[in-house]
């Protein structure tokens, strides 16, 4: 009885041992299939961010091409600004900014700006954005609308110099950078050495190195372009957070070579900027001349004889050298090049591209300023050769080619970076 009792006891210590082993097994199997069912959902989870991040990608170029697509519509609408019987507004791509563009088409963007923009796309693009995967939001402005600092690198930056000495002049800016213990011919100065390709100006040079070394700088002014709005930060006085908040959304570098004359269009330059340009230090800004200004701007728009218009309406313009050599080498009437920022969103994610965009143009192009001077020297040309031969019947300057349809702009990419 007594052995029967102990291997009872036995095969019960045993049974209890099994029973703890499958238990243990079970929760080991339990746990590497729900760490295998986690990594799963950790990789169907990456691989479908990957995904969106990549159609948020592709979602951003779209609305760069589209972007460039609004662009050459805006550029070839201008001819017809003003005409009463063709309503087209100023700025066409304006609209855009800001409008979600997806999936919906251009029916929500016409639905916010009011605007009937789908009769200027062709059916197969408007089709073509409904499977856009998300949608696109574009940020599109012209960079002509803005003073290049790297214009201090070309024939005329002395001009420059003077110009920018203007804006830092201006009584709210001179009192601004006093407080911050700068001076404007101090900013003038040390912008002039960095990005001036070469200077013998031995004052200069000494006097700038001294901003450097109170900024505790380990660098020298660089003699070259800025080729980034962040590098002004580099040079003293900019180094500012507020002088640099104030200043720069009225700078650009674009192009950088600086070489492009007429390159600030007067047709989308900020009141501000254009008061600061051609107000002469300690003289008070007349606030009925600049009212013509912003009427004319907004109305009818600056094509060419663009010093003419100042000369007559603009008090203290005439005769003022340099006001006359900022307006000759500065100002014209065209956007040419354009900063646009898309935003690409699929599912929350959000890939953002910056592109600077800028107009091919072609070399038949005439100045803006000059456009008066162009056509009397054609004319004398033609009216010259028309005495020589006095068969020839056709009136000067006639063309074949004036009802040719005119070809949409191109643009080259000088610039994209993905934020």
């Amino acid at each position: 009885m007594e052995l029967k009792k102990i291997i009872h006891k036995i095969r019960n210590k045993q049974k209890g041992f099994a029973l703890i082993f499958v238990l243990v097994f079970v929760a080991m199997i339990m746990g590497v299939i729900s760490d295998i069912v986690y990594q799963t959902q950790v990789g169907a989870r990456s691989a479908i961010e990957e995904r969106n991040a990549l159609d948020a990608q592709s979602t951003a170029l779209t609305g760069i091409e589209f972007a460039k697509l609004m662009l050459s519509l805006s550029i070839l609408s201008e001819k017809y600004q003003g005409n009463p019987l063709i309503p087209i507004p100023k700025n066409m791509y304006n609209l855009l900014n800001g409008q979600p563009i997806g999936s919906s088409g251009l029916q929500k963007l016409e639905e916010l700006s009011g605007a009937k923009i789908s009769g200027a796309i062709s059916p197969s693009i408007q089709e073509a954005l409904k499977v856009v995967p998300g949608y696109f939001v574009l940020n599109i402005s012209s960079e002509n609308a803005k003073f290049n600092l790297n214009t201090l690198q070309s024939n005329f930056s002395a001009t420059a110099q003077k110009a920018l000495l203007r804006i830092f002049s201006a009584p709210d800016s001179q009192k601004f950078l006093e407080t911050l213990g700068y001076t404007p011919q101090q900013l003038v100065d040390n912008l002039t050495s960095y990005i001036k390709i070469s200077t013998t100006n031995n004052y200069l040079q000494n006097t700038t190195q001294k901003d450097y070394d109170a900024i505790g700088a380990k660098y020298r002014p660089k003699n070259a372009a800025l080729e980034s709005l962040e590098e002004l930060r580099r040079i003293p006085g900019f180094h500012i957070d507020d002088i640099y908040e104030m200043y720069s959304p009225y700078f650009t570098i674009w192009p950088i070579s600086g070489k492009a004359s007429q390159s600030l269009n007067l047709n989308s330059v900020p009141i501000e900027l254009i008061t600061a340009l051609l107000t002469p230090q300690a003289q008070e800004i007349i606030d009925q001349d600049w009212d013509k200004f912003e009427i004319f701007q907004d109305k009818s728009g600056f094509k060419d004889n663009i010093s003419d218009w100042f000369s007559k309406n603009l008090s203290g313009f005439k005769g003022n050298s340099d006001s006359e050599d900022i307006a000759k080498n500065f100002f014209g009437n065209k956007d040419t090049i354009f900063k646009v920022e898309s935003r690409g969103v699929v599912n929350g994610v959000e890939k953002t591209l910056v592109v600077i965009l800028q107009q091919k143009t072609s070399a038949a192009q005439p100045n803006t300023n000059n456009s008066a001077n162009n056509k009397d020297n054609q004319n004398t040309n033609n009216s010259a050769n028309n005495k020589d031969n006095p068969n020839t019947n056709q009136p000067p300057n006639s063309n074949n080619n004036t009802n040719k349809p005119q070809d949409p702009p191109n643009f080259t990419i000088l610039y994209s970076s993905w934020k």
